[in-house]
């Protein structure tokens, strides 16, 4: 049996249709099955989740007019278990058509029995009005999800919201009750928004959920383009509060299926490990010598460097100081000096030995 939330208040523009087309789809992108049903004749949950208002050929409008039942106009979304009842601007005149019916209060929550056990979560996006399609939603829902604007005004309007809840409660709907407040477009640098969320948690209690939605251009921006936030942009602000809103509905209504994520979560976190230890264990020779040939580049680097130095220290003091080459130089000249002295003396000693050509033409004359 499917959890049937209105998101409602009577303030506009406090975060209804944002709640409803983000929250919906964090939760069918964990595994629940989910439909939202657009109430406001606006149909801003319809072109949020990316469906075009102008080719829809049947709307909630033929549902109150009695032209056709609820199951016959759910449409799937870019999401597999996330659906959408659509709404156009013709159901401004449903009021008009419910106002002749006898059981007009009660048409919404006839036809949702129908389907009710098919859905985990049924999301109804009213109008900020209390008219005849708020009530029904009144009638047919489990509980009210209400989403307060830090502000001032959203403050004053959802004291008229309580009476007008224990109304329903007390002629239409015994088993109502509100599903808590969710504070949206909250902005922790100013002092206004921390004062309207201590007034909340003063006078709601628990009644307040613990995840805040920021204030964030992304959540304004995904609209225009058709997409909730998870696909618009995952890593944002906005995207993660609205991920954790939905985790503490599951806490409420599904915690079995957190403890199955719990699980499987503690699965994948256990398996890098064991891989990592399987790695080391099969391949260790390979993570050694990845190791070892730095190392011996650095050792090849330090032993260069070092030859370079000794090199360096050692050529300076080898080298003769310079008054040492005067020295060279006279020994030079020396040798150079005496053997020419020798080659002189050589010269004399054969001359000696040989008698020169005059004497011999002398002795052959006397002869």
């Amino acid at each position: 049996m499917g959890r049937v939330i209105a998101i409602t208040n009577q303030k506009g523009g406090v975060g209804k249709t944002t709640t409803a087309v983000n929250l919906s789809a964090s939760l069918a992108q964990r595994g629940h099955k989910v439909l939202v049903i657009d109430i406001d004749p606006q149909g801003n949950a319809t072109s949020g989740l990316g469906i075009d208002k102008n080719t829809v050929q049947k709307s909630l409008y033929d549902v109150f007019a009695g032209e056709c039942g609820l199951d016959q106009i759910i449409v799937p979304s870019q999401i597999p278990t996330l659906w959408i009842a659509p709404a156009t601007p013709d159901l401004v005149g449903s009021e008009v058509e419910l106002s002749s019916r006898e059981d007009r209060q009660f048409v919404l929550k006839n036809e949702l029995e129908r389907i009710r056990a098919q859905f985990n979560y049924i999301f109804f996006d009213c109008p900020p009005s209390l008219g005849l399609l708020t009530v029904n939603s009144l009638v047919a829902a489990d509980s009210l999800l209400v989403p307060l604007q830090c502000e001032y005004y959203a403050l004053e309007g959802i004291t008229a919201l309580v009476q007008t809840v224990e109304v329903a409660k007390q002629n239409l709907n015994p088993s109502l009750e509100i599903e808590g407040v969710v504070l949206t477009m909250h902005d922790g640098r100013t002092n206004l928004s921390q004062q309207i969320e201590k007034e909340t948690r003063d006078f709601f209690g628990d009644g307040v959920f613990e995840t805040v939605i920021p204030r964030n251009v992304k959540l304004s921006e995904c609209p225009s383009f058709g997409q909730p936030i998870i696909f618009y942009d995952p890593s944002s602000l906005g995207a993660g509060a609205y991920d954790s809103l939905g985790r503490e509905l599951d806490k409420k209504h599904y915690p079995y299926m957190l403890r199955s994520e719990e699980n499987a979560a503690k699965k994948k976190a256990k398996k890098p490990a064991v891989k990592k230890a399987t790695k080391k264990a099969a391949k260790p020779a390979g993570k050694k010598i990845a190791k070892k040939k730095p190392a011996t580049k650095k050792r090849a680097t330090k032993k260069a460097g070092a030859t370079k130095v000794a090199k360096r220290k050692i050529g300076p003091a080898t080298k003769k100081p310079a008054g040492n080459k005067t020295a060279e130089k006279k020994t030079t000249t020396k040798k150079l000096v005496t053997k020419k002295r020798a080659t002189k003396k050589t010269a004399a000693k054969t001359t000696k030995l040989k008698p020169s050509k005059k004497k011999t033409s002398r002795k052959k004359a006397n002869g």
